[in-house]
């Protein structure tokens, strides 16, 4: 999926230090187990692994530092509920919530001299998806319900 995620704040151990981060795309490969609570409703569970690209600017007072892109990987979860409006129809919403793996001792780059220092980079993700659906095929011997 492409993105534009950005984020930032203060850093936890300098609070002089300001940090921003930005991922341009994030991929998932998920599974889903659900319920059908009625013959068109599912609820749904959904879990696997994430893989984002992430960019990452620290900066304290006139210098700024950046790490260069990295893919990042980790695991995602969430949930859902997809409803079946007509046939082959359904709308769905869910919420993932993506844990993505420290990288640590990334090396920032320093603007102002090139100089290079280390840093522990570490990010997550939430998302809420909200879809609609058509599935291909006719109506034959089996009809897919939920």
């Amino acid at each position: 999926d492409a993105a534009d995620i950005s984020g930032g704040g203060l850093d936890l151990v300098n609070p002089l230090l300001t940090w921003s981060s930005t991922n341009k795309w994030f991929a998932t490969v998920t599974g889903r187990i659900g319920y059908a609570v009625t013959p068109a409703a599912l609820v749904y569970a959904k879990g696997g692994g994430v893989w984002v690209r992430d960019s990452n600017l620290l900066t304290f007072g006139a210098g700024t530092q950046s790490t260069p892109d990295a893919t990042m990987n980790g695991w995602t979860v969430g949930g859902g509920l997809e409803y079946m409006f007509a046939p082959n129809w359904s709308v769905f919403a869910e919420y993932n919530y993506a844990w993505l793996n420290t990288r640590e001792r990334s090396t920032f780059t320093r603007s102002t001299d090139g100089a290079t220092f280390p840093y522990d980079v570490h990010n997550n993700l939430q998302t809420v998806l909200v879809g609609i659906n058509y599935r291909f095929g006719g109506v034959g011997p089996i009809n897919a319900r939920y």
